[in-house]
């Protein structure tokens, strides 16, 4: 127990300004035999269900991240995830709007014990505050820092889009701002942690190489490292929350990994920073700058 007297939730929480990395490498995590992928759950944005809800649901374009926690919930509680189980994890929500944040992860601890959850919403990073709040829910967690390198943000906007970019580099700014905002606002995070709390780790090389760094990622944890845990953490799509849910909780995960949640490892040789010409464009050169060097800082050219 903790002084307080609540009990102490053991977690793994990843941070990542990458909502497709952070959801793989969930799933991924997951699958081990001692821990519990979570979808997102956003909770961190609120202290308590109240909040959470009514923030969401204020938002046009944001109900949908209420779906990570109703899937969750519908699958701890009846083992599934179909309209029905989803509508009663709503009502069961609806009860309970003054439960804590905190009280909330005692919930899902207790429903997956004894194993750890992996917790990796995207939105962890977004806001400083977002980040205290998670540390202050879950103090005895372990943080996975997933950086990412800010060609990987231009090359994903450049799949999603159905006719090329406009001239300018106009486009690229806000996600680039958002790499930086987010990145910046981890390290100074994970700096202030007790040594050993926290890891960090290109992303890109979890995923290419992860016969190298799974054994180390769990060595950390403290967890089992033979070779049926590790082959198990190379399956993110046998998680129950690997794909769409059912009309009433579509979502609760990053679109790109619930449309091809396998394992997929990227190329590692980027050209450098200064050379590519997505960059070239943007004419807000101390933007560019300070990408380029906090890039490095994080291990890229």
């Amino acid at each position: 127990m903790n002084p307080s007297g609540s009990p102490v939730i053991h977690a793994v929480i990843i941070l990542s300004a990458s909502p497709w990395l952070s959801s793989l490498a969930g799933a991924m995590l997951g699958q081990h035999p001692q821990l519990y992928g979570l979808p997102e759950l956003h909770l961190f944005v609120a202290d308590t269900l109240a909040q959470w809800h009514d923030d969401h649901t204020r938002c046009q374009n944001r109900p949908q991240a209420m779906h990570g926690l109703v899937r969750a919930l519908a699958q701890l509680h009846e083992g599934e995830q179909s309209e029905a189980s989803v509508r009663r994890a709503w009502s069961w929500l609806a009860d309970r709007r003054e439960w804590s944040i905190a009280r909330i992860f005692e919930h899902l601890a207790a429903a997956v014990a004894p194993r750890i959850l992996v917790e990796k919403s995207s939105t962890s990073a977004a806001q400083w505050d977002f980040l205290i709040r998670a540390y202050q829910t879950l103090p005895q967690a372990n943080f996975l820092h997933l950086t990412t390198h800010p060609l990987a943000v231009a090359h994903a906007l450049l799949e999603q889009r159905e006719a090329p970019p406009p001239e300018g580099g106009g486009w690229l700014q806000q996600p680039l701002k958002a790499w930086l905002h987010r990145h910046n606002a981890i390290l100074d995070f994970v700096s202030v942690l007790p040594e050993g709390q926290c890891v960090s780790l290109q992303g890109e090389r979890l995923l290419a190489e992860d016969a190298c760094y799974l054994p180390q990622i769990v060595q950390w944890l403290g967890i089992r490292e033979d070779a049926e845990a590790l082959e198990a953490m190379r399956h993110p799509e046998q998680s129950p929350y690997a794909k769409s849910g059912p009309v009433n909780a579509r979502w609760g995960d990053d679109r790109k990994f619930l449309l091809s949640p396998t394992l997929r490892r990227p190329e590692l040789s980027w050209p450098p920073l200064r050379d590519d010409p997505l960059l070239a464009q943007i004419a807000d050169s101390e933007l560019v700058g300070a990408v380029s060097e906090l890039a490095r800082q994080m291990g890229y050219g």
